[in-house]
């Protein structure tokens, strides 16, 4: 049994072999993968142990240094109890968000048929692929709506695109177009679809944290990616105004970046719903 940093006998330790300490230099107090504050602290200051130190009287790490192991094994309880609940819910992560990734190559697929070059060569497909891209919608709101029994962020998220839904099925049927007044109703659509982008992608983050840090980090940056797409698309529209040149060759790009986004979003659905299929029993 390796001796300790702080004057502590490891063999009278009553959490050792709870813990499956291996003893203090070769546990907690190991220079790359140890935890213990007091051995980093003896380090950095260059002593062996707490033994040479002169502050140890008034040292508040080293007071509380028979607590450190009931600390150490609240936090492995802690972290058992997280993996727990990740396996728990993986499976309803995995079906829910996995059919998030699928409904959005959907309605990627209906936007290619909608558009309105697509639409010059097949017109017949125009207004199937519409309705189906409004099915589409309707079936994204429903999966959100469902997450939301894990996540609140997901209603509100799926409230903000039943709105946009129902502008864009008003706009569409009313046969008013996108011109004129028809501003007054997708204007204020699009800050709410942007609400529920921000909604959804928190979301995802959340359900992540304890699951895949890393990939949590990734969609709390994509909607900065999102964001800033969004302000140069409308700083494009005030281009266009000043220069018709500069203002197609700013919109081009922003539409290039909002497309990376938009993909980046469907990487993302799909490696959340991998990382909870990993977790599946």
């Amino acid at each position: 049994m390796a001796e300790t940093y702080c004057g502590k006998n490891c063999a009278e330790c009553s959490y050792r072999a709870g813990l499956g300490c291996p003893g203090c230099q070769d546990g907690p107090g190991k220079a790359v993968s140890g935890d213990c504050r007091l051995a980093n602290c003896c380090r950095e200051k260059g002593h062996a142990g707490c033994g040479t130190c002169g502050l140890r009287s008034s040292c508040g790490k080293y007071l509380e240094r028979k607590e450190f192991p009931r600390y150490r094994q609240e936090k492995r309880a802690a972290e058992e109890a997280r993996r727990a609940e990740i396996a728990e819910n993986a499976p309803f992560f995995c079906k829910w968000v996995g059919l998030l990734f699928w409904l959005s190559v959907f309605s990627e697929v209906v936007g290619l048929v909608t558009d309105e070059r697509f639409a010059e060569w097949v017109p017949g497909l125009y207004w199937t692929g519409t309705i189906l891209g409004l099915l589409g919608s309707a079936g994204y709101i429903a999966v959100l709506l469902f997450l939301s029994a894990k996540n609140s962020r997901y209603r509100t998220a799926a409230v903000c695109l039943a709105v946009v839904l129902l502008v864009n099925g008003i706009v569409v049927f009313s046969g008013i177009g996108y011109a004129g007044w028809s501003l007054i109703l997708t204007l204020p659509a699009a800050v709410v679809s942007l609400a529920g982008e921000y909604q959804e992608i928190q979301g995802h983050a959340e359900i992540l944290l304890h699951a895949d840090g890393s990939l949590s980090e990734k969609w709390r940056k994509l909607w900065k990616w999102y964001i800033g797409s969004f302000l140069v698309s409308i700083v494009c529209a005030f281009l266009v105004l000043l220069s018709p040149l500069l203002g197609a060759a700013a919109f081009l790009v922003s539409m290039l970046a909002l497309l990376v986004v938009g993909i980046a979003k469907m990487v993302y659905l799909w490696r959340t719903a991998r990382v909870f299929r990993a977790y599946r029993p």
